[in-house]
C-alpha cells in the first residue's frame, strides 16, 4: 500500500505553490511607476539636476526594464523649467543572474531619440559640465565593484544642439547607429552642422560599436571627415583606448588656405600662411597632442617634421622640428609679420606691418627649429636656412636666424621683450664673405658681382616689424669688395634710360668696383650717413642722406670724385628721393659744375675709415679688394689719391697691423 504524504507537508506544499504563483501575479500585474519618486530622487542626486520620469514598466518575460518620457532639467542658474535634455525611452534587458554576481549584465540597451540642448547661463556656466561628487570614503576591506557590462547598445534619432556665446558656435549633431553590410556590431554614427567659431562647420563620423568601446584590448576604428571654413581634415585609423584617444594609430590629412585657421581647433596660434596640405600620424598620449612624421607643402615650399602641443598647467607649450628640402621665402612671411596672400590688396609701404599677436606671444610657450636645404627667393636665391625660436614666458629668442650664401653666411640673432607693452627689440645681423654673384644670379634684373660684408646692431620697439625699425637706434655697416660697378649701378637705379646713368655719375661702362664702405648711425628709426664710399678704377663715388625706416622715404645723394680729368667731364649728382615702394632717381642737372666739391668732400669722408677696418676684414676677410682704399688712407693721411688706380690693389696685407684683426663671432 503506497505511503501517505503527511497532511502538514501537502498543506505546505500547496501554499508554496500559491505564494510563487502570487508572486508572479503581483510581478506581472505591479504598477511599477510605485518606484518613480525613488529613481527621480536617486538620478538628480546623481547628475546635480532635476530628473522626472513618465512611466516605468519591467517585463518578467523578457527580463526587460522600460522608462518612458525622462526629462533632465538645467542645473541652477539657468531659466526655470528649461532642459538639458530629454529621452523618449530606454528600454534595457537585464541578466538575472549577473544580480548575485561582482558585475552586473546589461546584454542589450536601445535609446530612442536622445535630445540634448547644451548651452551657457548667463555667467558664463556650461550645463553640460557636471559638479564632482564628494569621493566616498571607502572601507579598504569592502572591494568596489566594476561598472555594469554592456552587451549592444542601439541609438535612434538623437539631436544633440550646442550653443556656446563664448566660442560663437551653434551647431546641431544628429546621433545614430547603423548596421554595417554584411552584418557585426551597429556602429556609432555623427553628423554636426553648423557654425564653430565664426565659421560653418560640417563633420562626419563613423566609429566602432559602442559595445567595442568596452574592449580595452580592440582597437576602437574612427573614420571622420569635417570642414570648418576653408579648412578640410580627415581622420582615419584606430585607437586603442578612446576615452582618451590613447594608443592611436591614426593618419591624419589637412588641407586649408591658411595654417592659421587651425589655431581654433588646437587651442595654440599659429602664424599665417598660404594654401598647405599637409598629411601625418595623429597620436594623444598623457594630454599632449603629437602630429608626427608629417609631410607635405605649404604655398610653394614642402614641409616636413614633428609637431607637439603640451597643454602644460600654466600655459601650453608648442614644440615643433621641421625641414624644408626647398621653401620660397615668401612662404614664411606670416612669421615676420608680412601678408601671405596673394589676394589680399597692395600696400602702399615695404615693411611688414601685421601687428605681433601679444595676446599669443604671453600666454604661450614655443620651442621651434627649422632647416630648410635649399631656398628660392622673391630675387634672393640664397642656399640655405636654420632657425630656431624659443619663446618662454613672453620673453622671444630667435638664435641663430642662419642664412648661408655659398661659403659666405647672414647670421642674425633677435631678442624679443613682449612683456613690455610696446614689445622691446634687439637684432644682431653679422655678413660674412657674402657672394653678390649668388644673389643677383637667378633675377634676371640685377647683375654684378663682388663680395659682401657687413655688421649691424639695432634697438627698437613697436607691435610690428616696421614699427620697430621705424623706433630704431643703432649702428649698420656694409662693405663690399670687386664686381661689376656698372652693370650693378644701372640694373639697380631701374632707369628707363639705363647707362645714362653712368653718364651722370662720369663714369664709362667698363668701370669696375674695387671696394664700398658704408657707415651708417640709426637714430629714431633714420639711417644718416657717416659714410658711403665707393672706390672705382675710374672714380670714387661718394653718398650723403638719410633713409628714413619710419617713414619708409630715402632722401639721397650720390656724387662722383674723377680719378682722371677726362673723366666725369659733364657729371652730375644723382638725386634718390621718395617712398621705397617707388623711388625717384633722377640727374641734378642744378649742381652739374659741383663736381669739384665732391672731391673736396673725400679727404674728409676717407678719414673715419681707418675705425673701419677691422670690421671690414672681418665681413670680407683679409684678402679683399678694399686693401687699396685702406693702403690709401694709411699711406697719405687720409688723401684720396691714387686710391684704386690700376696696379694699387692690396692683397689685404698692407695694414699690417694684427691689433686690427677682429675674433671670429
Amino acid at each position: 500500500m503506497a505511503a501517505r504524504s503527511h497532511p502538514v507537508l501537502k498543506g505546505f506544499g500547496i501554499a508554496i505553490g500559491v505564494l510563487v504563483v502570487l508572486i508572479v501575479a503581483i510581478f506581472l500585474a505591479w504598477d511599477w511607476n510605485w518606484f518613480k519618486p525613488l529613481v527621480e530622487r536617486t538620478a538628480s542626486s546623481a547628475m546635480g539636476r532635476p530628473v522626472t520620469i513618465e512611466r516605468l514598466n519591467a517585463s518578467l518575460l523578457h527580463m526587460t526594464l522600460e522608462a518612458d518620457g525622462i526629462v533632465i532639467g538645467n542645473p541652477e542658474g539657468f531659466a526655470e523649467g528649461s532642459r538639458f535634455g530629454s529621452i523618449d525611452r530606454i528600454v534595457l534587458t537585464v541578466d538575472p543572474r549577473s544580480i548575485f554576481r561582482d558585475q552586473f549584465h546589461i546584454p542589450a540597451l536601445i535609446i530612442d531619440r536622445p535630445v540634448g540642448d547644451l548651452g551657457r547661463d548667463k555667467a558664463g556656466k556650461a550645463n553640460w559640465v557636471f559638479g564632482s561628487p564628494q569621493p566616498k570614503q571607502e572601507n579598504p576591506v569592502e572591494k568596489s565593484k566594476p561598472p555594469p557590462l554592456l552587451g549592444s547598445v542601439i541609438i535612434n534619432d538623437g539631436h544633440i544642439h550646442i550653443v556656446d556665446p563664448k566660442l560663437k558656435s551653434d551647431f546641431r549633431v544628429d546621433i545614430n547607429t547603423d548596421q554595417p553590410k554584411g552584418g557585426g556590431e551597429p556602429q556609432i554614427v555623427l553628423d554636426a552642422k553648423g557654425t564653430y567659431v565664426e565659421e560653418p562647420i560640417n563633420i562626419n563620423f563613423r566609429g566602432g560599436s559602442l559595445l567595442s568601446l568596452r574592449d580595452a584590448g580592440k582597437p576602437y576604428p574612427i573614420d571622420l571627415k569635417a570642414d570648418h571654413g576653408p579648412t578640410r581634415v580627415s581622420v582615419q585609423g584606430s585607437v586603442q583606448d578612446p576615452s582618451s584617444f590613447g594608443g592611436a594609430n591614426v593618419r591624419v590629412h589637412l588641407e586649408g588656405q591658411d595654417l592659421s585657421d587651425l589655431s581654433h581647433l588646437i587651442a595654440v596660434p599659429l602664424a599665417p600662411t598660404p594654401p598647405y596640405s599637409l598629411d601625418g600620424k595623429l597620436d594623444y598620449a598623457k594630454g599632449r597632442i603629437h602630429f608626427d612624421g608629417f609631410a607635405g607643402k605649404v604655398g610653394d615650399s614642402d614641409l616636413a617634421g614633428n609637431f607637439r602641443v603640451d597643454p602644460g598647467t600654466d600655459r601650453p607649450m608648442v614644440t615643433a622640428d621641421m625641414t624644408s628640402n626647398k621653401v620660397d621665402l615668401k612662404d614664411l612671411g606670416g612669421f615676420i609679420g608680412a601678408d601671405t596672400h596673394s589676394e589680399k590688396p597692395q600696400k602702399s609701404t615695404l615693411l611688414p606691418d601685421n601687428p605681433i599677436n601679444l595676446e599669443a606671444v604671453r600666454n604661450n610657450d614655443f620651442d621651434v627649429k627649422y632647416r630648410a636645404k635649399q631656398i628660392k627667393g622673391q630675387s634672393i636665391p640664397l642656399d640655405n636656412l636654420q632657425a630656431h625660436l624659443v619663446i618662454k614666458d613672453g620673453i622671444v629668442k630667435l638664435d641663430p636666424l642662419d642664412f648661408g650664401v655659398g661659403v659666405g653666411k647672414i647670421a642674425s640673432a633677435i631678442d624679443l621683450n613682449a612683456r613690455q607693452n610696446p614689445p622691446d627689440m634687439k637684432a644682431q645681423i653679422d655678413l660674412r664673405q657674402v657672394d653678390l654673384r649668388r644673389i643677383m644670379q637667378s633675377t634676371q634684373v640685377f647683375q654684378g658681382a663682388g663680395l659682401i660684408g657687413g655688421h649691424a646692431v639695432l634697438e627698437g620697439h613697436g607691435a610690428s616689424l616696421a614699427q620697430m625699425l621705424g623706433t630704431s637706434n643703432g649702428d649698420i655697416k656694409f662693405f663690399m669688395s670687386g664686381g661689376d660697378m656698372s652693370a650693378l649701378l644701372v640694373n639697380l637705379a631701374g632707369l628707363d634710360f639705363g647707362n645714362s646713368l653712368l653718364s651722370a655719375l662720369g663714369l664709362p661702362q667698363k668701370a669696375v668696383l674695387r671696394c664700398m664702405v658704408s657707415d651708417f648711425d640709426v637714430k629714431d628709426g633714420v639711417m644718416n650717413t657717416r659714410l658711403l664710399l665707393i672706390d672705382t678704377t675710374e672714380a670714387n663715388v661718394i653718398g650723403r642722406g638719410t633713409v628714413n625706416l619710419r617713414d619708409e622715404r630715402l632722401d639721397y645723394r650720390i656724387e662722383t670724385a674723377p680719378k682722371r680729368a677726362s673723366i666725369g667731364s659733364a657729371a652730375a649728382p644723382i638725386n634718390i628721393t621718395g617712398p621705397f615702394k617707388s623711388p625717384s632717381i633722377r640727374p641734378d642737372a642744378a649742381a652739374l659744375g659741383a663736381r669739384g666739391a665732391a672731391a673736396a668732400v673725400l679727404g674728409t669722408l676717407l678719414t673715419p675709415l681707418g675705425a673701419l677696418i677691422p670690421t671690414i676684414q672681418l665681413g670680407l676677410g683679409k684678402d679683399n679688394d678694399c686693401g687699396a682704399l685702406v693702403q690709401a688712407v694709411r699711406s697719405n693721411g687720409g688723401a684720396p689719391t691714387g686710391v684704386g688706380e690700376s696696379g694699387s690693389r692690396s692683397n689685404g696685407s698692407a695694414t699690417g697691423d694684427p691689433k686690427n684683426e677682429a675674433p671670429e663671432r
